[in-house]
């Protein structure tokens, strides 16, 4: 009951005031505190309130999901994500890391969500996210994306949210490689929109196709 309870302890602070809250003294070192006391080292279900991916049921792990907790990851890019979508569009979430992008795609009117995640504890998250929100349309490929199909080697990265197929290199893992082109295909005639996340190694962006 009383871990419940601070879990849901985000609620009760006003959405636009988590943004600055941290910044004021004192409070970030109290807030990490906290997360290490009472929340940390477990994964609980949460219901987001505010920003766009209102109403979507995250597996949350803190301090990792702080912001997703908060309702304030990458806000600007998550309100542009969802102002893009038209009701019925078909998206595509490449990188879709741990799928935060996917709901937003989702809860902002897409008929059909395709997240492409080419590593396995990404996945992972993308089964627990999308099994806990049936009333989204939201699927997933466990490919990376690219212009054929096959095999290649990825670097991997310390933040779990990038990896490049490219020479710099920490650790490299194999991972699947497919083209985007057969995905949703009886959805074709209807606006595809997708969004090319940092483990493409690319910089955030969502446009029209």
């Amino acid at each position: 009951m009383t871990s419940r309870v601070l879990e849901r302890s985000v609620n009760l602070i006003p959405w636009q005031a988590r943004h600055w809250i941290k910044h004021i003294p004192l409070v970030a070192g109290a807030q990490r505190l906290f997360f290490r006391t009472f929340l940390s080292g477990r994964e609980f279900l949460h219901i987001i309130n505010a920003g766009p991916a209102k109403g979507l049921v995250y597996p949350i792990s803190l301090p990792f999901d702080k912001a997703i907790w908060t309702g304030t990851y990458e806000t600007e890019l998550a309100k542009a994500v969802a102002n893009s979508v038209n009701h019925g569009d078909v998206c595509y979430d490449i990188g879709a890391y741990r799928g935060f992008f996917s709901g937003v795609f989702g809860l902002a009117g897409a008929s059909h969500v395709v997240a492409f995640e080419p590593f396995p504890e990404n996945c992972a998250q993308l089964q627990r996210l999308f099994a806990n929100n049936p009333g989204l349309p939201l699927t997933f490929e466990q490919v990376a994306v690219g212009s054929e199909n096959g095999i290649a080697e990825f670097n991997v990265m310390p933040d779990s949210s990038i990896g490049k197929a490219s020479i710099e290199q920490l650790s490299t893992r194999p991972a699947n490689v497919g083209s985007a082109k057969g995905s949703a295909q009886d959805d074709r005639p209807r606006n595809l929109r997708r969004l090319s996340s940092k483990s493409a190694g690319n910089e955030d962006r969502c446009r029209r196709r």
